[in-house]
């Protein structure tokens, strides 16, 4: 039964996005209405994927926590890296022509030819 709703998801989803690969003609535009209705649709299918298999709402927030801590520690090194370059672009920590030295490498600021 499930695998039949699946299905069903699925070509409903391919539809609209033929449907709108044929009524959008700015290239820029279709791709990222096509590329939001992809990912609305496996949103929706793993939505639908987890409370089929958990039963009750409450197991479903608990998979969902524990999915949520998992992403968060294997993804901590490029959180990391995307906090790292917020503060510094914010901030600005670092000024055109400032040298920079990361373990014995001297590099120049980016920003200039210097």
């Amino acid at each position: 039964m499930i695998l039949v709703i699946l299905i069903i998801i699925l070509g409903e989803f391919e539809l609209l996005r033929g449907y709108l690969k044929k009524k959008i003609s700015n290239t820029v535009i279709r791709y990222n209405a096509q590329k939001g209705i992809e990912i609305l649709g496996y949103v929706l299918l793993v939505f639908l994927m987890i409370t089929y298999f958990s039963g009750a709402i409450k197991d479903f927030t608990i998979i969902i926590g524990l999915f949520a801590a998992g992403l968060a520690f294997t993804l901590q090194e490029l959180i990391l890296s995307i906090a790292g370059s917020i503060y510094i672009f914010l901030l600005k920590v670092y000024n055109p022509g400032d040298r920079i030295e990361i373990n014995g490498i001297i590099e120049r600021c980016a920003k200039c030819l210097c």
